[in-house]
């Protein structure tokens, strides 16, 4: 029980006897109107007592004296509370000025007399028994009075005459007035003696079906008028014709133990219907025609009801005379609910006294400043000190302590008047409920007793449960304030803002407890919070968790400064505030909570909470460490509630680096979170985390980042470590790499060396893809052929250097390093220094191929176009045009369209400048794939990770998927917000959306990168196919798994439980060999023909259950026996009766499926309400149906979109039908040449400016949007022939690997070229030049061998290129640098092997005559020096030199006799070579020599025997072959080396650079006269000379132009002159080439040799 109310009587009668009897009150009469409110007793004494009261001023009574013979039978008021009408039985009516009366200052309308009682005598039959006074709507005053014999009477009382009768056999006990609450109508409710009730219409202003104010003032001409202003009906003016209207009708709902009343409440007026027998009080609305508005449960023996806003009053004389206090919220039930009385319902009993007659009660309303005025008396006498006096009844038995808080509003209950034989009380207010809620929070801390009383009295619990904590706070009580806290959820449709709570315990350093009570909120799924309050209190804990990890490592001192000085005075600046102390911070930061509780400037609660995380580290510094990071990290990963941008700044400004990365991997925010980093200045992140990213699939983001500045911070060796942890990283900036390789030690080589290694990994696909580009067919005699593979080269570098070359060489020369560290680790012999490393691999190779055959991988599944929801793509000749929908990036056109349009057919800019040919594509939901030769690229949408890079962003532009770079990728399937790839290994990869498991993982997690389905590794996965939420694959056995959301029967196993790894359906009893889904149904063609589906679309699902259950109700099917839905859990076969061939293809829709046959043929069945099946009409049809528009086009591909078609023909002409409303199909209304298909921004529009057709076609319609196709150019880089759809993507091909494919580049495994211990040998090395050769630059390898002095392995290079002199050169260099490992007989002996080796090969080239004289005299030269130099025995070399004397004789001559040697004697001069070798030798040389009559020989005497006798220089020879070994080699530094590709390059750039740029060539009428004269006399020339070409003209596209015969005989001659004179000094090799193309006899060049010529001396 509650002390809510007092009751407090207001006037009481003596009971004094008299000759009557005892006094007692007989009749009384109570209105209240506003503040005022008058109270009328007629006493047995007859006296009359009125009591007036009004607010502020004490009440007055007076007794008034009244004639006993005028018996008084009823008394009202009048509305205004200024009348009282009083009504006898004479009968008379008497109406006294009551409120005159009681004041006589009162301001009155003086209607009646003001200084007497006005009475009117009535002529009636029978004595009158019941009155009411009646203000009608039309402001008359009337007095409505019953008598006896059942007849009412109507006394207008200005008049004071009777205007109507009414007549019933009602014998009336009390009349009253029913009001609605729109001020419509006003009619009487009679109860008679018996208790029946009746109801009667007083008057009405609309309520006639004759009168229609809507129609008849329309009519008028006026519009929406208010009813209340039309004129009212009543029954003072009825006529026979309403006469029916104003009758009094029975209520239904009265019965002899119901009693019916009008009340006011809430604002309106209500009819109650107090049943005894159920004990139940029925609350209607004014007219009574519908059921209850409210019902609620009365104790039983309850009597004079009286309904209130929040309460219901009603006496009970169980247990004595009481009044009882009802809450209405608790006792309310329903009518069809039998239950008992609910105690709890009762909040309060007062005890009335005993012996007292209940003559009624009525209710008492109580001013809004009641409980204000009252605590305001009660701090008066607080502040007196007379608190303690309790003199009275009224005083407020409360603590003080609840009056300490201040509430703003309180909540003012109504009360009652209850009048006895004896005497008026009054229930009124004792205390606010907003206090009494406070006394038992905060003073008996009765938790449970408050929350009832909130609820029963509708109180504002979450405010209260504040006010209350906040106090408790300052009082150090936090576990009762979070009780409060807890407390306030609890009210039905109310929750306290967290945001507030935490705020509060944040500001009395309650730090831990606000960690609790965020969380609890954010974990509890029962709360009910928007997505706003759901952010902001997820903010505030990631502050929280943010502040307490950050500054936990804080010493004392620094934390308590920084407490005190910079935080509170900024916190105080920013919301003008002065920069006082703590203390006074926190008094202000109460002060703006306390004025501001809806929270509406967060800034400032982030700010304070800052504040009061410093309060908390100062007092808590001893804070769990790794449970606080643990809990904060589980957080930041598991809430997605907070701001994402908040948290990445947060984490970044205090340094904690491990938690924000961990977080932005989970997010897709790493390069954010990176950018925050730098921009913070919290750099060098760890090498440790740097590495975790780019093992994540982060690499792109780490290089990326502030434009390279999170890796420019680390030293290089750290770098290196980064970029090695993928091997896609490394690939993709191996320029940075190259650049840092000197600096690397050993295992950072080796790591390098194996990402690199050709054969194998990225690197090998590379070398793949290369391969495949160059055996494209090209003209030969074609210079744009040659610049396009030269293009496909260059792969966007601006060195026009290769990514295979640039990684080939990295690779090499990272191989140089890493033995260039080992140092020499072997022994050296003559067979480890001249054997040949890559003949033993191609023997090894060879035998291996012959044993296995070859390895078998999964071939290209060309997809020539693909469909999604809203847009198209195509591939054409290797260019990829799409159009649709442009809304996120999904095409692919960057910001050359506008977002949200439509966009006609267009070319994706990116591929076409890159010159990357586009092989397949697969259109998603809102995002793009395409496989390439260089990669996979994905753009549009990627909210989900769908497009594959790692990120949550839109992409407008194709972004290279990273991590498909090393392996190679046929086939691409989008579901619609996730996607599927197929590998040549057969291995199935998936990302993007995973909530329903259709990623097969395991997991319902969504993927931001491509990864492999572990489940499927041991299969062959051969084909897949992707739906709205799941996922279909198709083994090479003919299997079929799937996975996914399987709720609509899309999974094919029965049920619709999600399955997020794959199953296997076991439906099908043979192999399976095409599948096919897009949307929620799914398509199955075995190897017999037959062809399976399962899954329903929801429209359709629905549809099929809407139809069952009518043919139930008609009685058409048995009893249920499930749901109906289990035909489409299962494979079920499809009628293909009409299918007359092999199905290789399936595509489907959203609700239609199509069928593509071996023999071209197209069947489709479905929902065809958008034309979507190309029949022709818009009829469904429910199996196959061959679609005869397109029949005889031998149709070869077939893609499905949302709700429509693209078909690709043999001739690769584009037919579509369906829906268009997003312009998907690209038709557009121009037949202009070439709309819609040049690559040009002018054609980048949306479908307003453009001509594109937008409405459905409802058959297939050719395509004449699109550039025309080479279909022999395109059958050649498509794999198989057109001839037929066998091969399309259904017919799975495979290509042999090692078997000798044709494009496929053979390269042994370099891991077994080296020794076990000692991998990446110097011998890979010639072995990548030998098969890899092409693709890079073999000059540059050599010349980082000769840097690095590694001699042997340059030899090596030499031999491949068959220089065995050059050879020669570096392997007796690099025996010189391993003299002091050998001894003297062991060097001379591997010395002897080497030369005798190298010797044989040279001489095989003499006879090749691929060797000059002057590279045998060379090779004489190095052997003679070697063996001098190392002062090896000279008996050895000349018994090695006297075997090959025939082929050497006149080199060695030459040498002996002419040349100064490189020893000096005694006086210091040169010594001849002759001198250091025998005379016997010298002799056989010369004796050889002369010998030889062979025109060679000769022709060397020749040269230097004259020389001999006229000597130079005091005697001195000369030597043309030089004097030193050094000169014997040509070799200079790299960076003055042009790599001959380059060349090719930049020649073919130049002369093509305006190839493509003119369309035609412009010539004058003065230039066309010209050119015909000299036809003219070329053509009388040619009559002379019979020369065919005489009359010809040769035009260039620069302006050029010359007669044939001139270009021959004068230009071109000219033009060679002009290169073998001019340029040959600056440019050898471009002039020789250049010589080379200009001289060849009978072609015409293609580029102008003046152009050529002008460009070279630029």
């Amino acid at each position: 029980m509650y002390e809510l109310f007092e009751l407090v009587r207001l006037l009481s009668v003596r009971r004094q006897s008299t000759r009557q009897g005892p006094v007692e009150v007989t009749r009384f009469a109570w209105r209240e109107n506003g503040e005022n409110s008058l109270l009328a007793l007629l006493c047995s004494n007859d006296q009359l007592l009125v009591r007036w009261s009004v607010s502020g001023r004490a009440p007055v009574v007076k007794q008034l004296p009244w004639a006993p013979e005028k018996r008084v039978t009823a008394m009202c008021f009048d509305p205004t509370v200024s009348w009282l009408l009083m009504v006898t039985e004479t009968p008379c009516l008497y109406i006294l000025p009551a409120l005159a009366l009681m004041d006589s200052t009162a301001r009155v309308n003086q209607l009646w007399s003001l200084s007497d009682c006005t009475v009117i005598p009535l002529s009636v039959q029978g004595s009158l028994c019941a009155a009411c006074w009646w203000h009608t709507l039309g402001d008359k005053q009337v007095a409505v009075v019953a008598t006896k014999v059942g007849e009412l009477l109507f006394v207008d009382l200005l008049s004071q005459q009777v205007v109507s009768k009414v007549t019933t056999d009602i014998q009336v006990n009390e009349l009253s007035l029913i009001h609605d609450d729109d001020q419509m109508s006003t009619s009487l409710l009679m109860t008679g003696v018996s208790k029946g009730q009746w109801k009667m219409l007083l008057e009405a202003r609309s309520h006639f079906s004759h009168f229609s104010p809507d129609s008849e003032l329309s009519d008028m001409g006026y519009i929406d008028i208010d009813t209340r202003t039309i004129p009212p009906h009543s029954v003072l003016d009825s006529t026979d014709e309403n006469a029916s209207v104003f009758t009094a009708e029975c209520i239904p709902q009265s019965q002899p133990w119901v009693m019916l009343h009008p009340q006011y409440a809430r604002g309106r007026h209500f009819i109650t219907a107090h049943d005894q027998k159920s004990a139940t009080l029925q609350v209607y609305d004014s007219e009574i025609q519908f059921s209850p508005l409210f019902v609620y449960k009365l104790p039983p023996g309850a009597e004079s009801v009286i309904l209130t806003d929040r309460l219901t009053f009603t006496l009970s004389r169980r247990n004595g005379s009481q009044l009882l206090v009802l809450s209405n919220q608790r006792a309310e039930t329903s009518v069809e609910t039998m239950q008992d009385f609910n105690d709890d319902a009762v909040i309060q009993k007062l005890e009335l006294p005993a012996g007292e007659k209940l003559l009624g009660a009525q209710q008492r309303t109580f001013p809004f400043y009641w409980h204000d005025k009252q605590e305001e008396q009660l701090r008066l006498r607080l502040r007196q000190g007379t608190l303690l006096e309790q003199p009275s009844m009224d005083t407020i038995a409360m603590d003080p302590q609840a009056f300490d808080i201040p509430v703003t509003t309180h909540t003012v209950l109504d009360g009652c008047i209850v009048i006895t034989d004896s005497a008026v009380y009054e229930c009124r207010p004792r205390a606010s409920p907003e206090r009494l809620f406070l006394q038992h929070t905060i003073v008996t801390a009765e938790m449970k007793v408050a929350e009832h009383l909130a609820i029963s009295v509708g109180l504002d619990i979450t405010m209260l449960a504040e006010l209350a904590a906040h106090y408790l706070l300052r009082g150090g009580h936090v576990s009762r304030a979070i009780r409060l806290f807890a407390l306030s959820k609890t009210k039905p449709g109310h929750k306290c803002s967290h945001s507030k709570r935490c705020a509060s315990l944040a500001r009395y350093g309650c730090f831990q407890e606000m960690v609790l009570v965020l969380k609890q909120a954010l974990q509890n799924t029962a709360l009910e919070l928007t997505s706003s309050d759901r952010k902001v209190l997820a903010d505030m804990l990631l502050h929280c968790y943010v502040h307490m990890v950050a500054h936990q490592s804080l010493n004392m001192p620094h934390t308590v400064t920084a407490f005190s000085g910079r935080h509170v005075t900024a916190l105080l600046r920013s919301h003008g505030g002065p920069p006082v102390s703590k203390h006074a911070a926190h008094c202000h930061c109460l002060q703006v909570r306390q004025t501001d509780h809806e929270m509406k400037c967060v800034d400032f609660l982030l700010a304070d909470m800052l504040l009061h995380c410093y309060v908390h580290m100062v007092a808590h510094q001893s804070l769990n460490m790794p449970h606080t990071v643990t809990a904060f990290r589980e957080f930041l990963l598991g809430s997605f509630a907070f701001d994402e941008s908040v948290a990445l700044d947060l984490l970044a400004e205090y340094g904690l680096t491990m938690l924000l990365l961990d977080f932005a991997m989970a997010r897709g925010l790493v390069a954010d979170a990176l950018g925050r980093l730098v921009s913070k200045g919290r750099l060098p992140v760890a090498l440790t985390l740097l590495t975790q990213l780019v093992s994540r699939g982060f690499s792109a983001h780490v290089l990326q980042a502030a434009q390279g500045g999170v890796l420019s911070s680390l030293m290089a060796e750290a770098v290196m470590q980064v970029l090695v942890t993928k091997p896609e990283l490394v690939t993709r900036h191996i320029t940075l790499i190259k650049r840092q390789i000197t600096s690397l030690d050993l295992p950072l080589l080796l790591q390098l060396a194996a990402i690199l290694d050709p054969s194998q990994g990225s690197v090998r696909n590379l070398v793949r893809r290369q391969a495949s580009s160059l055996h494209r067919a090209a003209s030969l005699t074609s210079i744009a052929s040659f610049t396009s593979n030269i293009g496909d080269l260059a792969d966007g570098n601006q060195d026009g250097v290769s990514l295979l070359s640039q990684a080939l060489e990295v690779f090499l020369l990272t191989v140089l390093h890493i033995n260039c560290h080992r140092g020499n680790q072997e022994s050296l012999t003559a067979d480890l220094i001249l054997s040949d490393p890559t003949q033993r691999q191609d023997t090894e190779g060879v035998e291996e191929g012959a044993e296995d055959g070859g390895h078998q991988s999964l071939a290209l599944q060309f997809a020539l176009s693909s469909c999604g929801s809203h847009h198209t793509a195509v591939v054409r000749d290797g260019d990829l045009y799409t159009w649709g929908r442009t809304a996120h990036g999904r095409l692919g056109h960057g910001d050359l369209v506008r977002e949200g349009s439509v966009s006609a057919p267009v070319c994706v800019q990116t591929f076409s400048m890159l010159q990357i040919r586009v092989e397949a594509v697969a259109c998603g939901g809102e995002h793009t794939l395409a496989i390439t030769q260089q990669g996979v690229y994905g753009w549009g949408n990627s909210r989900y990770g769908q497009v594959g890079v790692g990120t949550r962003h839109v992409y407008h532009r194709p972004m290279l998927l990273e991590a498909l770079l090393s392996h190679t990728c046929v086939a691409l399937h989008c579901g619609q917000y996730h996607s599927l790839a197929i590998t040549a290994d057969c291995r199935v990869w998936s990302w993007g959306w995973g909530v329903h498991g259709q990623l097969g993982h395991g997991d319902p997690e969504d993927q931001l990168f491509p990864k492999v389905i572990k489940r499927m590794s041991s299969k062959n996965i051969v084909r897949a196919a992707a739906g709205y939420c799941h996922s279909l694959v198709l083994s090479d056995m003919g299997e079929v798994w799937s996975f996914g959301c399987g709720y609509f029967g899309q999974l094919g196993i029965g049920g619709t439980h999600k399955r997020t790894s794959p199953v296997l359906i076991k439906s099908f009893s043979e192999p399976v060999s095409a599948i096919g889904t897009k949307y929620f149904h799914s398509i199955a063609v075995t190897v017999s023909n037959k062809v399976y589906s399962w899954g329903c679309h929801p429209h359709n699902l629905r549809y099929a259950a809407n139809s069952m259950r009518r043919s139930r109700q008609m009685g058409q099917m048995a009893a249920p026996t499930g749901d109906g839905m289990e035909m489409f859990h299962l494979p079920s076969p499809v009628d293909t009766t009409f299918v007359h061939s092999k199905v290789v293809q399936v595509s489907c829709g959203s609700l239609h499926t199509c069928l593509l046959t071996i023999e071209g043929e197209v069947y489709v069945w479905g929902r065809n309400l958008e034309g979507q099946l190309g029949t022709g009409t818009r009829q469904d049809e429910r199996v196959p149906k061959m679609l005869t528009r397109i029949n005889d086009q031998h149709v070869i591909h077939l893609s499905a979109g949302g709700e429509f078609n693209m078909a690709l023909d043999n001739d690769l002409l584009l037919w579509v039908w369906g829906k268009n409303d997003a312009g998907q199909l690209g038709l557009v209304k121009s037949a202009l040449p070439g709309h819609g298909h040049k690559k040009g921004v002018s054609q980048m529009q949306s479908w307003r400016q453009s001509n594109l057709v937008t409405s459905d076609v409802v058959i297939p319609t050719a395509h004449r949007g699109l550039p025309p196709v080479n279909v022999m150019g395109q059958a050649r880089w498509c794999t198989g022939s057109l001839q037929g759809p066998t091969a399309a993507v259904q017919t799975t091909q495979w290509v042999e690997e090692g078997g000798g494919g044709g494009e496929d580049v053979l390269i042994p495994s370099l891991q077994s070229v080296s020794p076990s211990d000692l991998p990446y040998h110097s011998k890979v090395i010639p072995l990548v030049v030998k098969y890899l050769g092409d693709y890079m630059d073999r000059t540059a390898m050599l010349q980082h061998c000769v840097d690095l002095h590694d001699w042997f392995t340059a030899a090596h290079l030499c031999t491949l290129e068959d220089s065995h002199i050059q050879a020669l050169c570096y392997r007796l260099m690099g025996l010189g640098e391993v003299t002091s490992d050998l001894s003297q007989d062991s060097f001379a002996d591997l010395s002897a092997k080497v030369v005798s080796h190298h010797l044989r090969l040279a001489l095989e080239d003499v006879s090749g005559a691929t060797l000059g004289e002057k590279q045998l005299s060379t090779l004489c030269m190095q052997i003679t020096n070697h063996w001098l130099d190392k002062q090896l025995p000279m008996a050895q070399l000349e018994q090695l030199l006297e075997s090959h004397l025939p082929h050497l004789a006149p080199h060695l001559a030459s040498l002996l006799f002419r040349c100064e040697g490189p020893r000096k004697d005694s006086s210091g001069t040169n010594q001849h070579y002759c001198q250091h070798f025998t005379s016997a030798f010298c002799l056989l040389v010369l004796n050889t020599v002369l010998s030889d009559h062979s025109p060679a020989t000769r022709q060397l005497l020749s040269s230097w025997l004259p020389q001999e006798i006229h000597k130079h220089d005091g005697g001195k020879t000369s030597c043309e072959a030089g004097s030193t070994p050094d000169k014997a080699l040509s070799l200079q530094p790299q960076s003055n080396l042009i790599p001959y590709q380059r060349v090719w390059q930049d020649i073919v750039r130049s002369v093509s650079k305006s190839s493509s740029s003119a369309d035609c060539i412009p010539l004058t009428r003065s230039q066309l006269d010209h050119l015909h004269s000299h036809s003219a006399d070329a053509e009388g020339d040619k009559k002379r000379s019979h020369d065919a070409e005489a009359g010809a003209v040769v035009l260039f596209t620069c302006g050029h132009h010359f007669s044939q015969s001139a270009f021959n005989n004068v230009v071109l001659a000219t033009s060679l002159q002009k290169l073998g004179a001019g340029s040959s000094d600056k440019l050898p090799a471009t002039a020789a080439l250049l010589q080379q193309y200009y001289g060849r006899e009978g072609l015409l060049p293609l580029a102008c040799p003046k152009c050529v010529l002008n460009v070279l001396r630029a």
